[in-house]
């Protein structure tokens, strides 16, 4: 080979090298950098995946660069020996050569496949849970709903007030349930007023195609007793059924009853049973 045509090679050599140190070591930082955000966004195996094949593509890259350097070094030395008419050394050298021009050819191809399969991750990840989200029925999309969280449990009794905060959760009953179990609530009890306001609101699974719906009420209850191991309030619809909430501040304990009164009024209205009735803890 001319010396022409050596000293093209060496420069195509150091743009590729160059090449694939630039892209990796790029990729690597923003990924680094962007940790976080990448992580939320692709998932951690895909952005883990991403990011090692960045690290590994930037490490043979640096090791192309050194094979590059050994292989001009013993390529000269073999010109020198040569050039010595020591033939036997000379072909020891221009083995060594030889073998970090292999090696540093090996490590661009190394290089080069971790790039584009860290390319390839992130567009094949996007797809699929681009397509995964679009393929998610709406039934499918409400398994989230599970990791909603309402207001931590809560019981404030004072001399004339009290006030509750958490989750309804239903412990007796079944059928109808007059209260979801994604939910949120909230009672202010005033002694002087004699009521107790109940604001609740809770998610409305929706079922096939349906959504789901946010859903809020206010009731209101009579306070028939208030002492300072028991607060009973209750309210009485026309439907023929009874809500009563009950406080025990000692036990730190709040419950929330719905009982059939009117057998005749719920059945007709709700097609309740008699004798029907719900019960719900604060949590």
């Amino acid at each position: 080979m001319v010396q022409t045509d050596r000293d093209i090679l060496f420069s195509n050599e150091t743009f590729v090298i160059g090449m694939l140190q630039a892209v990796s070591g790029a990729g690597f930082v923003a990924a680094i950098s962007q940790l976080q955000t990448l992580s939320n966004l692709f998932g951690k195996t895909a952005f883990l995946l991403v990011l090692t094949s960045m690290a590994v593509a930037l490490m043979v890259a640096l090791l192309a660069a050194y094979c590059k350097h050994q292989y001009k070094l013993w390529n000269v030395k073999a010109q020198v020996s040569a050039s010595k008419n020591e033939s036997n050394e000379a072909q020891l050298r221009a083995m060594k050569a030889n073998k970090y021009l292999k090696a540093m050819r090996i490590a661009f191809v190394v290089a080069l496949i971790a790039i584009l399969f860290g390319v390839a991750e992130v567009l094949v990840t996007v797809w699929i849970r681009d397509t995964a989200a679009a393929a998610q029925s709406p039934q499918d999309k409400q398994v989230d709903l599970t990791r909603v969280r309402s207001t931590p449990k809560v019981i404030s009794v004072h001399s004339t007030s009290a006030e509750i905060f958490g989750r309804w959760s239903k412990v007796a009953g079944t059928g109808t349930s007059f209260v979801q179990a994604v939910n949120t609530v909230h009672v202010l009890c005033g002694k002087r007023e004699g009521l107790c306001t109940e604001s609740l609101a809770w998610i409305a699974v929706g079922k096939g195609e349906t959504a789901s719906t946010l859903e809020v009420d206010t009731l209101e209850y009579s306070i028939l007793e208030w002492s300072a191991t028991l607060i009973r309030a209750t309210m009485a619809e026309p439907t023929g059924i009874t809500f009563e909430i009950r406080i025990d501040p000692v036990r730190n304990v709040a419950e929330r009853t719905v009982n059939v009164t009117d057998s005749p009024a719920a059945q007709g209205a709700l097609g309740l049973r008699p004798r029907d009735s719900w019960r719900w803890s604060l949590q």
